[in-house]
């Protein structure tokens, strides 16, 4: 999602989709661990995907996945987007304005944002964010309203980042909500 709001700056300007996402996203927010990956590039720095007998380019998703970061970033990248620092409130309150539920139960896609309505017991918690993933990885980032926080999650191998990113924010959950 992150890189889907550059991707317009890209195209108006002819720039490949890691340059716009750089200028228009990465340098004003001052996000030291955050690259956009050069298309048809597998940096040697970005561990690969566990269990596959190639290396997958992390590119090849265009503006879908081609970011490569520490969770700070990310989740400062987030706080930024629903903040309305990188985009006007308006447009991002149209982002969810109409959502279509996707494979998982309890998924909602919108325009470039998912909402993800997820079982606490006796009540359901909303976040707002995105996952995504390959084979071998899988990430999410989301904000939680009723923990007021942002979880950013990248795994590699096995195992849910959502599975994961709800136990985090159960750790951080106001006295009320914790189990």
């Amino acid at each position: 999602m992150i890189a889907t709001i550059a991707a317009k700056s890209s195209v108006r300007s002819g720039r490949p989709i890691n340059e716009a996402i750089t200028a228009r996203i990465i340098a004003p927010l001052g996000l030291g661990s955050m690259r956009a990956l050069s298309p048809g590039k597998s940096p040697s720095d970005v561990a690969p995907a566990p269990g596959g007998r190639e290396s997958i380019d992390p590119s090849w998703a265009g503006a879908a996945g081609p970011i490569a970061s520490d969770g700070r970033d990310l989740a400062m990248a987030w706080a930024a987007l629903l903040e309305g620092r990188l985009l006007d409130r308006a447009l991002l309150k149209e982002m969810t304005a109409t959502l279509y539920p996707m494979f998982d139960p309890g998924t909602f896609y919108g325009l470039g944002i998912m909402v993800f309505e997820v079982p606490d017991g006796r009540s359901t918690l909303r976040w707002v964010g995105h996952a995504g993933g390959a084979p071998g990885v899988s990430a999410l980032a989301a904000y939680s309203r009723a923990d007021d926080a942002i979880v950013a999650v990248a795994l590699t191998g096995g195992g849910s980042a959502t599975a994961a990113a709800n136990l985090l924010l159960k750790s951080v959950a106001p006295a009320g909500r914790r189990p």
